[in-house]
């Protein structure tokens, strides 16, 4: 398995610290072009997600993308215009879609036990700085928050019954 990204000698180390071994590709394109690789792992910074997706898609791969997908619903559906017309799939790792509380509410819908959710509220709301990896990134692109509103509101909203989740 190729490992992507930043700096080599950052990727080296990490290899080493747990005991990997794999080539080291800081070029995309290099990890596309090969034929026995399939999927494309995206836990890259969070601007980055659409167009390593769409990218992945073009050569044919699977994309697993960390969340959030995109930044706004145009981002978006490039994406899924890029994914729909490759014919490929995608996965989001939204790890909460396990949780057993949120299964059986999913399952009560499907039951029709429960009527349908027309609205719900999360609260995930603490402070950030320089010292928290997401804060460069909003800074870069302009957001100049102060509050992790923007990058982790998603963590506690998705429940797998819902299509569409924009903060």
């Amino acid at each position: 398995m190729p490992c992507a990204g930043g700096q080599k000698s950052q990727r080296r180390e990490k290899l080493k610290e747990y005991g990997y071994s794999a080539k080291i590709c800081t070029d995309l394109e290099e990890i596309l072009e090969k034929e026995d690789i399939d999927t494309l792992s995206i836990c890259t910074p969070n601007n980055l997600h659409p167009e390593e997706t769409i990218i992945a898609a073009e050569h044919k791969k699977y994309a697993l993308i960390e969340k959030p997908v995109a930044l706004n619903e145009e981002y978006l559906n490039r994406m899924i215009e890029a994914v729909d017309r490759n014919k490929v799939k995608t996965l989001v790792s939204f790890v909460l879609h396990w949780n057993p509380l949120l299964m059986t509410i999913d399952k009560l819908l499907q039951d029709d036990a429960i009527s349908e959710i027309y609205y719900g509220e999360v609260d995930y709301f603490h402070g950030t700085g320089p010292w928290y990896k997401q804060y460069n990134v909003n800074v870069d692109m302009g957001l100049k928050c102060r509050w992790v509103v923007v990058s982790l509101p998603v963590h506690g909203v998705y429940a797998g019954f819902l299509s569409l989740i924009f903060s």
